[in-house]
């Protein structure tokens, strides 16, 4: 079949008209590198935030180091939200893409009306006009929100922290936390319980609880602290703590390096809950930050059985039963660690890195008498080398549950008694070689 001239020709035509057609329907991409970006700032550079919702304005400012709350209410700010808002601008944030350049409606389906918008503001020390100037409406997904920067109709994308972080209320930017201290503040602390001797705690070179022999475990007494000063107030009671004749489940005196005290008295907790007050008022807070200091002494107590600080400071390490018997070496290269017996034993190396962290920071958790382990044969064995060449020796016999403490009978070659190595601990390590069902 022929076609004339004039069909050619209007065939033509039309397909250069579809293709315009499509064309013109491709919205037009811009660059990222054209699009707006909002400037680094540091924390320690900001003085001053403004967030203006439907014409009512937060404002905090830094004075004397301190976060207050100037309007619309006046007190110390809450120091958790400042930082979590603030901290996300050390670094310039680009507008992933441009959605809509003049919206209906002021922007109201993406949250940027003047109904809905936030607009944040942060001044940096000693100038008079903001540094960042934005408005930030709905959440766009994956971290992301719309965005318009001030003086612009323009949409954007991008990831300035979600909304949230910005839109809390007035009374919820008043300080929400307990205590103002932090762990580097304090030169001692004084703990009385019921259940234990009262103790002291002293922050020399190093944190030692006074007339004992043996070091204290810092990372495990520094994470105890850090959850009992971040603690958040759950609600506050406003009547005068009447004088209480009972005595208290937990005091605590808190002693800063400058002389300043701050008696805590803990009242006996009901439903995971308990009363803490402080300096005269009382909050309902989560007992859990406080159950450590309940303990005693000795749950501080450096319990470590391997006098290992670091896994760089390992070399090799061997596991014996009955059946099996493997041998891992660290390549001091990159800090894998690779099987040097038995060729047909292939570890999986983030099970063997818990492993390692798990085997160098094994803790007792209850000492036993030698006695114990009269006629017991060990059903593992772990030989651990050191790179300065000695070896340490553990031997695990059996499961224990005596008494309410449960976990597995161990010993260390050298020591004259016997320990309870937690449960899940020893758990770990055989599951880092690859093996199960031992006991």
């Amino acid at each position: 079949m022929r076609f004339s001239l004039k069909t050619k020709c209007l065939f033509s035509l039309s397909v250069v008209t579809i293709a315009l057609v499509v064309w013109d329907s491709i919205p037009v991409s811009t660059s990222a590198e054209s699009l707006p970006v909002i400037d680094a700032i540091l924390r320690t550079d900001i003085d001053k935030v403004a967030l203006t919702s439907m014409g009512n304005t937060i404002t905090l400012e830094q004075q004397n180091g301190e976060w207050m709350e100037v309007a619309p209410l006046s007190g110390l700010a809450d120091i958790a939200r400042i930082n979590s808002m603030i901290l996300n601008f050390r670094n310039a944030i680009p507008m992933d893409v441009l959605i809509e350049t003049d919206p209906e409606h002021g922007g109201k389906t993406y949250g940027l009306d003047s109904s809905n918008s936030i607009t944040v503001e942060l001044w940096r020390v000693g100038l008079d006009d903001p540094s960042i100037s934005f408005l930030v409406g709905n959440d766009a997904g994956q971290g992301t929100s719309f965005v318009r920067v001030s003086g612009d109709k323009s949409v954007y994308r991008a990831n300035v922290g979600g909304r949230r972080r910005f839109a809390y209320s007035a009374s919820d930017w008043l300080n929400q936390r307990v205590f103002q201290v932090q762990v580097s503040d304090l030169a001692s602390i004084q703990v009385a319980s019921a259940a234990h001797p009262s103790y002291t705690l002293q922050n020399g070179e190093e944190w030692s609880v006074i007339g004992a022999t043996s070091p204290v475990d810092v990372s495990r007494l520094v994470k105890a602290l850090q959850d009992v000063l971040l603690v958040r107030i759950g609600s506050v009671d406003d009547e005068t703590p009447a004088q209480s004749k009972e005595v208290p489940w937990l005091e605590m005196l808190l002693v800063t390096k400058d002389n300043v005290r701050i008696p805590v008295r803990v009242e006996r907790p009901q439903s995971r809950q308990t009363q803490v007050e402080v300096n005269g008022k009382r909050y309902q807070v989560p007992v859990l930050p406080f159950e450590h200091f309940t303990n005693g002494s000795n749950y501080f107590m450096d319990k470590r059985v391997f006098p290992v600080r670091s896994r760089e400071e390992l070399d090799l390490i061997r596991y014996t039963t009955a059946i099996t018997d493997i041998i891992i070496q660290q390549d001091l290269s990159n800090g894998f660690w690779k099987v040097l017996q038995p060729s047909n034993v292939d570890l999986e190396m983030r099970d063997a890195f818990f492993m390692v962290n798990t085997l160098s920071t094994l803790s007792s958790i209850a000492e036993v008498p030698e006695t114990s382990l009269a006629g017991k044969t060990p059903r593992l064995t772990l030989e651990i080398r050191r790179l300065k060449g000695d070896v340490m020796r553990l031997k695990v016999f059996e499961p224990y549950d005596q008494a309410g403490v449960q976990g597995y009978l161990c010993q260390v070659d050298g020591m004259d008694s016997a320990f309870i190595a937690v449960k899940d601990d020893i758990e770990r390590i055989i599951n880092g070689f690859g093996q199960a069902n031992v006991f």
